[in-house]
């Protein structure tokens, strides 16, 4: 009988070592497999911890752009049918319909249809208050009897800690039993919150708490933090961070294993722009436009106005706004553009058409000519060159008879200005003057300068949607006589309004060409300093002492008794800058662009202001760039101030009286803006029903400059009809249009 029981014993140690090795064997071989089978029949819990997109503040720290916490109400079928309490149940529905609205009928009908789903969205971007106000109702108070026992376990607590200081100090008895008092304050309730089957998902809404201001310049961003437009598109990546998770598995005993992994929030970006300036200049721009609606014909006062201001020392861009004004928080809200009944009719291209013109940054991504503005660069290329001495006189007769012109293209002085010096004919904007300097000058020097001073390329400025020029300007070899002569007063060639204002921060502050930038500093979340973003010098467009000239002869131009630009002067302070009159295409239309690019102070340039209103709403369009003159006072007066640059020149006593504003008073306050929202961005190029110019080119007679060259207050006759001959550009110069990259949805 032992001996069996012996090799019965035997026998099932033989087997289980047999077993032992089967299992190291399979383990071994086929571990992995088999562990993932088991582990794919368990139950995991994953939540993705979203990150923070990043704030975009102006120069001083003034939020433009940031991300609110918000919740997403989450019902979990499966926890809340788990739990088989109907009164628990039915009190959550109820719960969900008085704090957020929702139709009780939908989610009973969801519970039903989906018993084992543990994820579904009831309501997204609700309040911390929303979420609290859910939470309430279902948070437990401790009872009476609870904090009874609470507070003699407290009581017992504290007296024993007594006795064992008496035991070790001697102290008193008395001492003791004060020790064990209880404070008679009221103890503050403890309460727990205890929901099963519904949770809160933390996310973020974006914000931009000025509403209108700076939004083309700023952008928006769609669902999945998506920039579009402006710096939020530009430098989407940068906002962006990486979501976290929290992850884990549940097992048959509902015993979680969790691991969080934290999220990484997006850098802050430190904008070039200035709230307080941005403000005073769309102040400005609203104001025109309200002073002339409904003038000359029904609607604002221009069909659009733009002004830009940089800082000529470093390329930051101040200020950069342009018409129409929308809303940040609601960009694609097209009832302040269109009647309820346009909108209704609009299919989804022609939707997001009129989105893409609302949300066109004309700063960057029009062309149109430039008129007059561009004499500066005329006269700099000659000076540079040393085609041009400075100490030149020319006569203007009215006209100017080139080959291809034989009737002559016409002043804006019919009669003639008579003799000129270099400055007098900037002075007074004479056309006539500019063309013989163009001659002496050459197409050769005059083109290749038109390349030094950046036109026909991109800026590369750090915003989405420059437009491309690079085929709007003519290239030696094809430029004719007739071209270069309309070329001299920039007409026949288009810009950016970013290409201009660029190229005359490099003809007053010495010659530097820098680029131009929206953002100075990227910040990390703790808002510890990732970049410095310098300015990056790109050249030398002229020497210092060819500047020093410009800048005299502009000086002049708006001080000066026959500067065309004396309206642009500021009370207390010495200003120069240049007018100009762009007559539009198709020329037989008579509209313009009027326009006034200038700078201040004049011994010291620390600011730039480029003025542009095209087609402004009055009788006489040709006689308006007096009125970007004025635009362009008025916003001077209030931020030359506010930079802490004080007036070096008497005021005059009249300033008050002529409504200017004291410019040791600025208004710096820039206010909340009415609330709006974006979508997706501008585009490169423009084409001419937008706005831009594309492939202008004057009529031999027309000429650039209009009446800013000779207001009749000038003592010159006003314009009159020209009296020279139909000329047409060359194919290639019709044919070049920008890029036109339109925003999908």
């Amino acid at each position: 009988m032992q001996k069996k029981l012996v090799v019965l014993f035997a026998g099932i140690i033989v087997v289980f070592i047999g077993l032992n090795v089967r299992i190291a064997q399979i383990n071994a071989k086929s571990g992995d497999e088999y562990t993932k089978s088991v582990l794919s029949q368990q139950e995991y819990s994953s939540t993705v911890l979203p990150y923070r997109r990043g704030d975009i503040v102006d120069r001083k720290g003034t939020v433009l752009a940031t991300s609110e916490r918000v919740f997403n109400v989450i019902l979990d079928t499966k926890q809340l049918l788990a739990t088989k309490d109907e009164a628990h149940i039915n009190k959550v529905i109820s719960s969900l319909v008085s704090c957020f609205q929702l139709d009780e009928a939908q989610i009973r009908q969801y519970i039903s249809e989906n018993p084992d789903n543990a994820y579904y969205i009831l309501k997204k971007q609700l309040t911390k208050d929303d979420k609290d106000a859910f939470e309430d109702l279902f948070r437990e108070k401790k009872d009476d009897k609870t904090k009874a026992a609470d507070k003699k376990d407290a009581d017992d607590t504290k007296a024993d800690e007594a006795k064992d200081s008496e035991a070790e100090d001697g102290a008193a008895v008395a001492d003791a039993d004060t020790d064990t008092e209880v404070p008679e304050e009221e103890e503050e309730e403890v309460s727990s919150v205890s929901i099963k089957g519904v949770w809160f998902e933390k996310d973020y809404v974006r914000k931009y708490p000025y509403g209108s201001l700076a939004a083309d310049e700023i952008g928006f961003t769609s669902s999945g933090n998506v920039g579009n437009g402006g710096m939020e598109g530009y430098y989407n990546s940068t906002l962006n961070g990486i979501n976290g998770r929290e992850y884990g598995y549940l097992n048959d005993e509902l015993e979680l294993e969790r691991t969080v992994k934290e999220a990484i929030d997006g850098n802050t970006l430190v904008s070039t722009l200035d709230v307080n300036i941005q403000s005073i200049v769309e102040k400005y721009i609203r104001e025109f436009n309200e002073a002339h609606r409904d003038e000359a014909r029904p609607g604002d006062g221009s069909k659009l106005t733009a002004v830009m201001m940089m800082n000529p020392n470093t390329g930051e861009v101040l200020a950069m706004a342009s018409t129409p004004e929308w809303d940040l928080n609601n960009p694609r809200d097209l009832t302040p553009f269109y009647s309820e009944e346009e909108i209704a009719a609009m299919d989804d291209e022609t939707r997001m058409d009129a989105l893409n013109k609302i949300w066109r940054n004309f700063c960057i991504s029009d062309t149109y000519e430039p008129g007059s503005t561009s004499k500066p660069f005329t006269i700099a290329s000659g000076l540079e060159t040393g085609k041009l001495n400075g100490n030149e006189t020319f006569v203007c007769d009215g006209k100017q008879v080139v080959p291809g012109a034989p009737k002559g293209i016409a002043c804006v002085n019919r009669y003639g200005h008579g003799l000129l010096t270099i400055e007098g004919a900037i002075n007074v904007s004479c056309n006539d003057a500019l063309m013989q300097m163009a001659a002496i000058i050459g197409t050769d020097n005059f083109c290749r300068y038109q390349e030094i001073f950046g036109f026909g390329q991109k800026t590369r400025i750090d915003l989405p949607g420059e437009a491309n020029t690079s085929g709007m300007l003519y290239t030696a070899d094809k430029m004719k006589p007739v071209d270069l002569a309309t070329n001299s007063f920039g007409q026949n060639y288009n810009v950016t309004m970013i290409q201009q204002i660029s190229a005359f921060c490099s003809v007053i502050n010495g010659g530097y060409y820098y680029q131009p930038h929206m953002v100075s500093r990227i910040l990390d979340a703790s808002g510890g300093t990732v970049q410095n973003i310098d300015p990056i010098l790109l050249k030398q467009t002229i020497s210092e002492k060819t500047s020093a000239t410009l800048k005299q002869y502009l000086y002049t131009t708006v001080s000066g008794e026959k500067g065309t630009a004396k309206k642009a002067a500021v009370p207390g302070y010495k200003v120069g800058g240049k007018t100009g009159t762009a007559e539009k295409y198709p020329r037989e239309d008579r509209n313009f662009l009027v326009s006034y690019l200038g700078y201040a102070p004049f011994d010291k340039p620390q600011v730039v202001i480029y003025v542009v209103i095209d087609e402004p709403n009055v009788e006489e369009q040709n006689h308006a760039s007096s009125l970007a003159c004025e635009m362009a006072s008025g916003i001077l007066s209030e931020v030359l101030p506010y930079m802490n640059i004080f007036p070096t020149e008497e005021i005059p006593e009249d300033t008050a009286q002529d409504g200017q504003q004291d410019p040791a008073s600025p208004q710096t306050d820039p206010g909340a803006q009415d609330g709006q929202e974006p979508q997706d961005t501008g585009t490169d190029g423009q084409s001419p029903e937008e706005g831009g110019q594309d492939g202008q080119t004057p009529e031999d007679g027309q000429d650039g400059e209009g009446a800013d060259s000779q207001a009749p207050e000038d003592g010159g006759p006003e314009d009159e009809e020209d009296d020279g001959i139909p000329y047409s550009p060359p194919d290639t110069q019709q044919s070049q249009e920008p890029d036109q990259n339109q925003v999908e949805e």
